[in-house]
């Protein structure tokens, strides 16, 4: 059971990457960056380097290389909040745009080859497991 729930999680990271790769490959950026403006454009409210590496786990140097490849690309901005002056915000151009909807679409194709066999009761049942599985490696460290 071990074994088999690890290696469908490899497999399952695999699956993902395949399918950001195109996306990757159509704009000519690097996997961490799309990563980046997908997480930007997904979650708004976390919108700092720091929400990115607590939130999605990428290590700070990365996010840091990122951050400024997509800032000279002319992709992203930033600006401090007026009562917050450390805090440096990050917020997408419009030119993100295409590549943020590509990426939504390949999220979407992904999440349905994952469920394509699927009954509602089954994805139902699958999120209230992942729901259970996310609060107990929150948890974990406590």
């Amino acid at each position: 059971m071990q074994s088999e729930f690890l290696f469908n999680i490899s497999l399952i990271k695999h699956l993902y990457d395949q399918h950001m790769e195109t996306v990757v490959q159509a704009y000519d950026i690097k996997r961490k960056e799309l990563d980046i403006l997908l997480f930007l454009a997904n979650n708004p409210g976390y919108d700092t380097a720091s929400d990115i590496i607590h939130r999605r786990g990428i290590a700070k140097s990365h996010v840091s290389t990122s951050v400024q490849h997509l800032i000279e690309k002319g992709l992203i901005y930033t600006d401090k909040l007026e009562g917050d002056k450390k805090k440096i915000h990050l917020h997408l151009f419009p030119d993100a745009d295409a590549i943020i909807q590509e990426g939504r679409e390949a999220q979407k194709k992904f999440y349905h080859v994952l469920i394509k066999d699927f009954t509602k009761e089954e994805v139902m049942t699958l999120q209230k497991l992942f729901k259970k599985i996310e609060h107990n490696m929150q948890n974990a460290g406590k």
